[in-house]
C-alpha cells in the first residue's frame, strides 16, 4: 500500500465532492470504487481519505456507557440489545410523561410487567429499564 500524498488527498476530495473542503452532509458525485479505479489506488484508501477529512471536522462524540447504545441522537433513546430490538414506539411509551405519571407509585419490576402486557412481544428486565431511565 503506497502512501497517499497531500495533493492526491486534495484530488480525491475534489473529484468525489466537487469542492476541496466539503462539510459532512455533502452530496457525492463519484463512487469510491470508480474514483479508486481512475487513480490507481484501492477503494479502502479512498474511504480512508474521506473519513480522515470528516473526522477532523467533527469533534468526537462520547461513547454512552452501559449495555444499550443510542442509535438516534436527539430523539428518545432507541436501544440495541440481544434478542428482539426495541422499536421507537416501545421507548416512546416507556418514557412518555403520561406513562410516567400513571406509573408513579409502581415498582420497576411491575413496570416491566406492564410493558409486557401492553406489548406482548416485548420483555425487559428491571436492570435494563433502570438503565433506560438514567
Amino acid at each position: 500500500m503506497r502512501k497517499i500524498s497531500s495533493e492526491l488527498k486534495a484530488a480525491i476530495l475534489l473529484a468525489r465532492y466537487h469542492c476541496s473542503r466539503p462539510a459532512r452532509p455533502h452530496p457525492t458525485f463519484l463512487s469510491q470504487q470508480r474514483l479508486a479505479n481512475v487513480l490507481g489506488i484501492t477503494k479502502n484508501q479512498v474511504a480512508h481519505v474521506c473519513n480522515q477529512h470528516f473526522s477532523k471536522l467533527e469533534p468526537k462524540k462520547p461513547v454512552p456507557k452501559g449495555r444499550f447504545n443510542v442509535v438516534r441522537p436527539g430523539r428518545p433513546r432507541l436501544l440495541i440489545r440481544k434478542g428482539k430490538p426495541f422499536k421507537l414506539e416501545h421507548i416512546e411509551w416507556l418514557v412518555s410523561d403520561a406513562t410516567l405519571r400513571e406509573q408513579a407509585g409502581v415498582t420497576i419490576a411491575n413496570r416491566c410487567m406492564l410493558l409486557h402486557r401492553r406489548f406482548t412481544d416485548m420483555r425487559i428486565s428491571h436492570t435494563h429499564l433502570l438503565e433506560l431511565y438514567r
